[in-house]
């Protein structure tokens, strides 16, 4: 059985776990849930890490299940102009992004455009690979 399991990680820091966080969060500071209006941006790392499953906690089910499981993460580097990121997230490229409204994905856009002011976001799209093989 092999899972994998995205975690985006582009090249700022992540809030949830001390890593790199999606390019879809500029490090705008503050707790989102101190604002009158919370943005795409500021609640997708939220709901994302909410629903994102923990991939040692997939490791040690495995196990305890009997399997032998191994864990590892591969990066790979993703160059986007930036008005082709600003598009993505307006088609809500992610399905999370779905459960924001239009004037919030606005708003996260106008805080992508302040974080990231070149023409171009890169960063690196990491996944989690969990292996499990009959022990």
């Amino acid at each position: 059985m092999l899972a994998r399991l995205p975690r985006h990680r582009p090249c700022r820091g992540d809030r949830r776990a001390g890593g790199p966080a999606p390019a879809w969060w500029p490090d705008a500071g503050g707790d989102a849930a101190d604002d009158d209006h919370v943005s795409a941006v500021a609640g997708a790392l939220e709901l994302f890490a909410r629903l994102q499953p923990d991939p040692a906690a997939i490791v040690d089910d495995m196990r305890a299940a009997g399997l032998q499981a191994d864990l590892s993460y591969e990066s790979f580097p993703l160059t986007f102009t930036r008005e082709k990121w600003l598009s993505m997230v307006r088609d809500r490229y992610m399905s999370l992004l779905s459960s924001f409204d239009d004037t919030q994905i606005e708003a996260g856009v106008a805080e992508i455009r302040q974080a990231h002011p070149g023409d171009q976001v890169e960063f690196a799209d990491t996944f989690a690979f969990v292996l499990g093989t009959a022990a």
